[in-house]
């Protein structure tokens, strides 16, 4: 009889986390933002901002940390491992938080002619720390805690097929599919005609062009986005093995 492997378990006693991360993309001035915040705490929000965007929504009660550099992003995820006084941490916006660490890539020593033209260097290492981020954010939700995105919205289209794909706005060409594997919701946020005119709507399913994911049982293809109802609460829906 073999020796029983170290770690190996059945299926049923597999545990998941009952919080999820989730991003939240689409144009500018859509809503994304309202969106986020529309997920009530049970304890408090933590908001990383990355473009002091957060005039619409100035009467929400949250706890703002502003970031300017890596270093301050990173001493924030640090602090939020061990953080026990909220339980939504909304990152405002993806998009951004890519373009201030491409900054501090651009701020290394270098023998480049043009201080403010990244090279190669700078964007493997901007993709790389944005990897690293979105992991270490993700994995507060076995803190107990929602982790929620926003990103601006870009299109692309594959050299090789000739389709266009459409998701999240970040740098190089494959992290935005990356970070979208990584979540485990992914929403596009755009508008909706209807015949009683133009509503903002939350696309669930993917179509030919935009990515989109849920893992819920049962979530209708398209949620009407009211900005000021609460609009993520199907969230709280999960159970530990939803």
């Amino acid at each position: 009889m073999a020796e029983t492997l170290p770690g190996l378990v059945q299926m049923q006693e597999l545990q998941y986390s009952t919080c999820s991360s989730v991003l939240i993309y689409g144009p500018a001035g859509i809503g994304k933002t309202t969106a986020a915040f529309s997920l009530e705490p049970r304890k408090g929000r933590f908001v990383l901002d990355f473009e002091a965007g957060l005039k619409v929504v100035r009467d929400k009660k949250a706890s703002v940390f502003r970031v300017s550099n890596y270093q301050q992003l990173w001493q924030a995820i640090m602090w939020l491992q061990k953080d026990e006084d909220h339980d939504i941490v909304i990152a405002d916006t993806l998009t951004e938080m890519a373009r201030v660490i491409m900054l501090g890539a651009l701020q290394m020593p270098t023998n480049r002619p043009v201080a403010e033209l990244p090279v190669l260097q700078d964007w493997t290492l901007t993709i790389e720390r944005v990897r690293t981020v979105v992991r270490k954010l993700r994995e507060l939700i076995y803190k107990g805690k929602y982790v929620i995105f926003t990103a601006a919205a870009s299109v692309d289209k594959d050299q090789n097929t000739g389709k266009v794909i459409g998701g999240p706005e970040l740098p190089g060409k494959q992290l935005s599919p990356e970070v979208c594997y990584l979540m485990d919701e992914v929403y596009r946020m755009d508008a909706q005609g209807t015949p009683t005119g133009i509503k903002r709507a939350l696309y669930t399913a993917p179509d030919s062009i935009w990515v989109s994911k849920s893992r819920i049982p049962g979530l209708p293809a398209v949620i009407e986005a009211k900005l000021n109802d609460p609009t993520l609460n199907f969230l709280r829906k999960e159970t530990a093995n939803g």
